[in-house]
């Protein structure tokens, strides 16, 4: 914010919500966290979670790994998300 905008801000007497309030005292004391949804992740290009799985799969197979755990291949075969109903 420039000087001029915290002068704007602070001749209007506008109340400020105390839950934007605490946010901010969250930021600036490094203690907030923000979570974000699937379609985050999935519009800046990373994979989504099937994809995901799948490429945790190829990686534990390339690096030697001798047991790729049971979940992970389940979730990389859509078997998981198919038995909860997502």
């Amino acid at each position: 914010m420039t000087m001029a905008a915290d002068r704007a801000s602070s001749d209007i007497d506008v109340p400020i919500d105390p839950a934007l309030q605490d946010l901010r005292k969250a930021y600036e004391s490094g203690q907030l966290v923000v979570f974000a949804g699937a379609g985050v992740s999935a519009a800046a290009g990373l994979p989504g979670w099937q994809k995901l799985t799948e490429q945790m799969v190829a990686r534990l197979r390339v690096s030697g790994a001798r047991a790729v755990p049971a979940c992970l291949h389940a979730i990389a075969k859509g078997e998981i998300a198919r038995s909860t109903g997502a």
